[in-house]
């Protein structure tokens, strides 16, 4: 059945037969018998009001709304043609087709940029636009970095607020050697996997590079150090001079995790002002003291000697700091 263009035409589909669609501007649609449950109406706009693109899409370039009396027991097909006039400036391997889900465009598909068109297999109806992408993804907190454990994962926030981000893209390296993904590595935007082995004491770098769905690219690249033993380094307090109503921080890092940081502050006299329980990751670390004693009370401004404990299931690290405080 062929239909005139208008901005508005119902057509009753048949529940029992395939239904082939013909629009005067040549989008053509594919009911298959059993895509409804009983005879519907198909009803095909063209929307006065469209949705704003998220950030990270460019312009509509052709929008069309299908709305049905009930959902879809199977899947249909269209193909949404567009005007080659819309697509100036455009770069045409960015061009796919977006559903609109009441709150942002969700990516389907993407166009065939020889044929100006779009075939679409989809479950739902609703609005769909044909828009471009040219923004990559954004890759956050890649860890390792600074210092790492020889059974560490890689972890990274992957972020695109456009067409989204395609697994299957995903590449990894670590001192230039390529590093299998596996598709089930990223959940939602959380990517974790491990290393095939654990890692030697060493120095490694890693690169993370990733595509969305229209093949914007973007990379990420860290380093750190498997030490292979237990190591407290870059330990310092801030402020230093401190003012106790201020309160102070204790910095440190560890070459490894371990079972428990005991942080103890003792005046000049020897006697222990206060004992604080300390933060064991790898890593930097940083704990708060309120500069309060054990019995809560806080302290007077003089020298005091912090002694940082770190306890490992084999190893132990301890360094010890000297800091003042002032009126």
């Amino acid at each position: 059945m062929t239909i005139a263009v208008g901005k508005s035409v119902t057509i009753a589909i048949n529940a029992t037969r395939d239904n082939e669609i013909l629009m005067g501007d040549g989008m053509t649609l594919n009911f298959p018998a059993g895509a409804v449950a009983s005879n519907k109406n198909l009803t095909i706009t063209i929307p006065q009001i469209i949705p704003e693109p998220q950030k990270g899409l460019g312009k509509h370039i052709i929008t069309r709304e299908l709305k049905l009396d009930d959902g879809l027991s199977k899947s249909i097909n269209f193909t949404l043609p567009y005007d080659e006039d819309k697509t100036a400036g455009e770069d045409e391997r960015k061009l796919a087709v977006y559903l609109w889900d009441g709150k942002r465009w969700n990516f389907l598909t993407g166009v065939d940029a020889q044929a100006d068109q779009a075939s679409v297999t989809t479950m739902r109806v609703g609005i769909f636009s044909i828009m471009g992408d040219y923004e990559p993804p954004n890759v956050l907190d890649l860890k390792p970095s600074g210092y790492a454990e020889a059974d560490v994962k890689l972890t990274a926030t992957l972020e695109d607020n456009g067409s989204g981000i395609d697994p299957k893209s995903i590449a990894l390296q670590m001192n230039g050697e390529t590093i299998a993904v596996s598709g089930t590595a990223l959940k939602g935007e959380e990517l974790s996997l491990t290393f095939p082995r654990p890692l030697k004491p060493g120095n490694y770098s890693i690169r993370l590079a990733v595509k969305d769905n229209v093949g914007n690219e973007t990379a990420a690249v860290s380093g750190f150090e498997v030490v292979g033993e237990l190591l407290m380094e870059d330990v310092y307090c801030y402020p230093n001079p401190f003012q106790p109503t201020g309160g102070v921080h204790f910095a440190y890092t560890l070459t490894e995790s371990v079972d428990s940081v005991t942080i103890r502050i003792f005046g000049m006299d020897g006697k222990l002002a206060r004992e604080i329980e300390g933060a064991s990751s790898v890593g930097k670390n940083t704990v708060s003291w309120d500069c309060r004693d054990e019995a809560g009370e806080l302290l007077l401004s003089s020298v005091y000697i912090c002694r940082i404990e770190a306890e490992g299931a084999a190893d132990t690290a301890t360094e010890t700091i000297k800091i003042a405080g002032w009126e």
